[in-house]
């Protein structure tokens, strides 16, 4: 097998601070102090282990729509770009420049694939994704090209080769 690796650009989209600026605000070191609330003091939310790193999530559903609850602490914003995509179709990178760690809580409705009329009173308790991290984290999403790398394959052989 004959291969390398190269960077491609591919759509996607992009955590970046919007122009109000972050509602973030830097973890200390085994503190529990969140930016907008303590990921521990609402009950609406998941608990995250005291003095220690972690992002929790649950999921409820109502109607045609996922509600999610996100409470992290300690975490980098590379943490949240990669969380997220786990649970988006779209590729999401962190593009905020931000280096810290925060605590914060995040609460956002998804649509399911294929539900024919969303539950209005869901979708008024928690915003879709792309307008709550901008109000509650003072982040946006936005659309864009971004590196990635990939793996090319160049040429292979069916039978293996002695060494």
């Amino acid at each position: 097998l004959r291969s390398h690796i190269e960077s491609r650009e591919f759509p996607s989209l992009a955590v970046v601070v919007a122009k109000t600026g972050p509602k973030l605000k830097e973890s200390g070191m085994g503190s529990a102090t969140a930016a907008t609330s303590d990921p521990g003091q609402d009950s609406r939310f998941p608990k995250v282990p005291a003095d220690r790193p972690g992002m929790v999530r649950t999921n409820s559903l109502r109607g045609g729509v996922e509600i999610v609850r996100i409470a992290a602490q300690q975490q980098t914003m590379a943490s949240l770009a990669l969380f997220l995509r786990s649970m988006e179709s779209d590729l999401i990178v962190d593009a905020t420049g931000l280096t810290g760690k925060y605590n914060f809580t995040l609460e956002f409705t998804r649509e399911l694939p294929g539900s024919s009329i969303p539950d209005r009173d869901a979708i008024l308790e928690a915003p879709p994704l792309s307008i709550a991290v901008q109000q509650q984290l003072g982040l946006q999403l936005v659309a864009r090209r971004s590196p990635f790398d990939v793996l090319v394959v160049n040429s292979f052989n069916r039978m293996p080769t002695e060494n």
